[in-house]
């Protein structure tokens, strides 16, 4: 399953998950931080986003996050504060297990394993790919504004995972929920898992759209 091992800076961060394919908006100020992606920048090299957990009062840091993260690469920054503080828009990129934290900087970094995909019994990608496009469509018809900036490109990843990764990232769902999908290797689990969240909320929206229509005939006839 983990394949390649590397020293990542990291961004531990509160309520904040960094799927593959998914964008992150940034805000930097701490020193520390500006230090660290001004590095990346420089040498053109990613870093690893972890999450928080909620419960991390009075604990270490190192401690409350979660060892499943996501690496990223900066696609855009602008310097915005007088003190070089930063706008940046970051890509994800892949998966990682943290294996431990390693010291020798001003911001936090780690020996990581990158996690590459594990398929399960389901080899046949073809129906997976096949259910999550057929539920974006069915999404998108009853709300055109969801996920409409990414329509387009959603519908053209030819591999079930990946799209089940860029579609999560573009949900408004609770970060643990985000994470809880961040840790599932399987490709073929991932997309049965969205679908079935496209699935559920195209239904939901139709029945919304029938009773906006009842409505709307209702308010006519009055």
């Amino acid at each position: 399953m983990a394949t390649t091992r590397d020293v990542l800076p990291l961004f531990p961060l509160p309520r904040t998950v960094l799927l593959p394919r998914s964008l992150l908006n940034l805000y930097i100020y701490e020193p520390r931080y500006k230090e660290m992606i001004g590095r990346c920048l420089s040498l053109e090299k990613p870093f690893g986003v972890l999450l928080l957990r909620p419960d991390r009062k009075g604990i270490p840091e190192e401690d409350a996050a979660c060892r499943i993260g996501g690496s990223g690469l900066i696609s855009e920054h602008k310097v915005v504060g007088k003190n070089g503080e930063m706008l940046i828009i970051v890509q994800g990129v892949r998966r990682f297990r943290l294996l431990e934290f390693v010291p020798g900087e001003s911001y936090p970094q780690g020996r990581v394993e990158y996690l590459e995909p594990t398929w399960g019994k389901e080899g046949d990608m073809q129906p997976h790919l096949t259910a999550l496009r057929d539920g974006l469509a069915s999404t998108l018809r009853y709300s055109p504004p969801m996920l409409s900036k990414m329509a387009d490109s959603l519908g053209e990843i030819p591999d079930a995972g990946a799209l089940a990764d860029a579609i999560i990232g573009t949900l408004p769902l609770d970060p643990a929920r985000k994470q809880a999908f961040l840790e599932v290797i399987d490709p073929a689990v991932r997309a049965q898992s969205v679908a079935q969240i496209l699935h559920e909320e195209g239904f939901r929206l139709s029945i919304l759209d029938s009773l906006r229509s009842g409505d709307s005939v209702r308010h006519q006839r009055n």
